[in-house]
């Protein structure tokens, strides 16, 4: 069985996957000759309340009250002690709930970048929590503050001594590799431990993240990868280290839109499809209305984040990805991209908002290749067949760098 979940977890994205398998001989039949419905039904909920084949007896209580915990966040019990939470139907949201829960139930704060890479199963967080329970160690708010260079850089992978990819919050994507024997890095979020969101501009957070670059590949080339906002962050950096005479031969944009073309296209778009709907009058009453509503909920977010923050609490996960939004949103909308003078590959999701295939980049990019990824926006670093597409292209195109620079020398 757990064979037959490994080869469909290569073959679907994760929400897809079923929370356990039933294999039968025969489908049972009716006295007409038909499939009995019923009966297979039954079967299922019997087999949905069978004992996994890991023995629970031998967990301690901790680990017992854990195996209870994420079986009530992803709504299933389908797995064992050693199995990581993102193999089972754990998202990044998902994962910042249990964190929290985590916190609430042991006192026990696990950093995102950590639970993303060494405290995921069942037994490693139970591990911790004894560890950390030993020490009674406090977690204040201080210890936690975050550091003002933003050094939320974690390595995905280690292998060798070729030129490392550096990726921007495309943790995802990465999270079954094959065929990159190089070490692979990646950036998460500023505030996803639920603390102030501390950074004023792209070019600010690209700095910063600039920084531990350095320190890992002083003199380049560099590979760059990134999704959504981090694309645009990616961007800048690529911008920066060619500024200062460094060479950055791959820049992956994964579903990054240009900003300065969002809110117009938006605005449009909303507009005329009211308009076709309801006529004109209405259209701009009801575009109006929604636009005021939209504001006091946004506004209502802003007010009782700023109260968590003045009483220096950290945020509730449901607050965490809106503070997350809110402030990606406004550093968005305020960066002026400049013209780059190298090569971008740009892919984008079918489902995206805008239209334009080059999603607003072609006229800022010396040169620019598009593909199309088969997914909406949140998909397009999780869906199996955008994950081959993503990769394979990465590959192909470090192999013939590295195979030109041999030949070189």
């Amino acid at each position: 069985m757990s064979e037959s979940l490994s080869g469909l977890k290569k073959q679907l994205p994760i929400y897809m996957i079923p929370s356990f398998l039933q294999f039968q001989n025969d489908f049972p039949r009716t006295l007409n000759g038909k499939n009995d419905r019923k009966k297979l039904i039954f079967n299922q909920e019997k087999a949905g309340q069978d004992t996994p084949e890991f023995d629970w007896h031998q967990l301690n209580t901790i680990e017992l009250n854990l195996y209870e915990i994420i079986s009530d966040i992803l709504k299933h019990k389908n797995f064992n002690a050693d199995d990581s939470f993102f193999n089972i139907g754990g998202t990044s949201l998902l994962s910042l709930k249990l964190i929290f829960r985590i916190e609430k139930e042991y006192k026990v704060l696990i950093p995102v970048r950590d639970f993303l890479v060494k405290y995921n199963t069942v037994r490693q967080i139970g591990n911790l929590i004894k560890q950390e329970k030993a020490k009674k160690f406090d977690f204040n708010f201080k210890h936690f503050e975050i550091n003002k260079n933003f050094s939320y850089l974690y390595r995905l992978q280690s292998v060798g001594n070729e030129i490392p990819i550096f990726s921007f919050y495309c943790e995802k994507l990465f999270a079954d590799i094959e065929g990159l024997s190089r070490s692979i890095y990646d950036f998460i979020w500023p505030g996803s431990d639920g603390r102030p969101f501390n950074c004023k501009s792209v070019g600010e957070l690209a700095e910063s993240y600039l920084v531990e670059i350095k320190k890992i590949n002083p003199n380049g080339p560099y590979y760059l990868i990134g999704f959504s906002f981090g694309g645009l962050v990616a961007y800048e950096i690529a911008q920066r280290l060619i500024r200062s005479g460094n060479n950055v031969p791959i820049l992956f944009l994964i579903d990054v839109i240009n900003p300065q073309i969002l809110a117009k296209m938006k605005l449009v778009s909303t507009f005329k499809r009211a308009i076709k709907k309801h006529g004109f009058v209405k259209a701009f009453t009801k575009h109006l209305f929604n636009a005021i509503k939209q504001q006091l909920k946004e506004q209502i977010k802003r007010i009782t984040i700023l109260i968590y923050f003045k009483l220096k609490k950290k945020l509730p996960p449901n607050l965490i990805q809106n503070n997350i939004i809110i402030e990606a949103n406004k550093l968005m909308m305020n960066y002026i991209p400049q013209f780059y003078h190298g090569e971008v590959h740009l892919f984008k999701s079918q489902e995206n908002i805008i239209t334009d295939h080059y999603l607003g980049w072609k006229s800022l990019v010396k040169k620019i290749n598009s593909f199309s990824l088969s997914s909406h926006h949140f998909e397009a670093v999780l869906e199996n067949n955008n994950k081959i597409k993503i990769l394979s292209e990465l590959k192909n195109i470090i192999d013939r760098i590295e195979m030109n620079r041999r030949k070189k020398v």
